[in-house]
């Protein structure tokens, strides 16, 4: 009786010691990447119309972040920069003049290079040129916030997108 009760308590530490040490590897700095959970499709994005444009679009940004935010673990953390690097350029966008637009580069935040996140950009690029036709060979792959600056400059009612 004696024997099995220590055999229980090896046990015990044993799964206890486990579950330390994944919590280890889960730490920031020594994840390589995280499993993204697949077969999913985005709502589809209305065709652009100059009526509804800016509408449809943050309908639809609204309809597809549970979506976007339930990729992984901590897709929801990722989606949320995306979408704060995506308004931050458009705002710097609105400022500069019509030649300057032209010439002002997309550039991903370093907070969105993460290695744990490089399939989450991958599988997020995917889906959204699946939500959107016009996106398709556009977007760099693997760059959610292009896609999402693109939409933001593209959906307003003097520049038509969808309507390619």
């Amino acid at each position: 009786m004696l024997n099995s009760m220590h055999g229980m308590q090896n046990l015990q530490q044993q799964l206890l010691d486990r579950e330390v040490s994944r919590a280890k590897k889960t730490s920031e700095e020594e994840v390589e990447y995280e499993p993204v959970r697949g077969g999913i499709e985005l709502h589809r994005l209305p065709e652009w119309t100059p009526d509804n444009a800016l509408v449809d679009l943050q309908d639809w940004l609204l309809l597809i972040h549970p979506q976007m935010s339930d990729l992984t673990a901590t897709s929801s953390d990722w989606w949320d920069q995306v979408m704060e690097a995506a308004k931050s350029w458009y705002k710097r966008h609105q400022l500069l003049k019509p030649i300057e637009k032209l010439k002002h580069e997309i550039k991903p935040p370093a907070a969105l290079m993460q290695k744990k996140w490089r399939r989450l950009e991958k599988q997020g690029s995917s889906l959204l040129e699946g939500g959107c036709d016009s996106l398709k060979g556009l977007v760099s792959f693997g760059h959610c916030h292009q896609a999402s600056q693109q939409l933001s400059t593209w959906r307003q009612p003097r520049e038509g997108c969808c309507a390619q």
